[in-house]
């Protein structure tokens, strides 16, 4: 299905709970959108949270890892990798792959000590459901019409 609100209610109760509280919204604002852009090989080197742009992957500025904390997605053969220390990130991100349905994964990174998400895209030629929009996006939309996607969240 590609009705977000579907999309939504199969995400995990914990994850549905801490991004009506808010937590986890800025990275999911961020990773969001760059995630589905590589998936769709749409990526926009001119985004405003891109920083250190290349051809294997982006660099984003996470408010809420304060000062200097950042987030590098990197394409692989089969997908995305990106190293996340916060455990928070990490639920938000599987969350995002689970929306989008996407497989991921995690692991330890042996070069930083942080766990690796593992992103693995569809095969080409695989037809998957593209949502009718980013989970950021309903979730502000819904926030807007009075928080009614959070009632089956509680």
């Amino acid at each position: 299905p590609d009705d977000p609100r579907v999309l939504f209610e199969r995400l995990e109760r914990k994850v549905k709970q801490m991004l009506k509280r808010g937590a986890g919204r800025d990275f999911l604002a961020a990773f969001e959108p760059r995630l589905t852009a590589m998936l769709r090989g749409q990526e926009d080197p001119g985004s405003p949270v891109a920083r250190e742009d290349s051809d294997d992957g982006f660099t984003l500025v996470d408010s809420e890892g304060g000062p200097g904390f950042k987030l590098e997605l990197v394409r692989t053969r089969v997908g995305v990798e990106v190293a996340l220390g916060d455990a928070m990130h990490r639920l938000v991100a599987h969350a995002v792959c689970h929306f989008h349905s996407l497989s991921s994964s995690s692991r330890p990174d042996p070069a930083s000590g942080k766990k690796q998400l593992v992103i693995v895209f569809p095969r080409v030629g695989r037809e998957v459901p593209r949502p009718r929009m980013l989970l950021s996006e309903f979730l502000d939309a819904e926030e807007e019409q009075g928080q009614e996607c959070f009632e089956h969240a509680a």
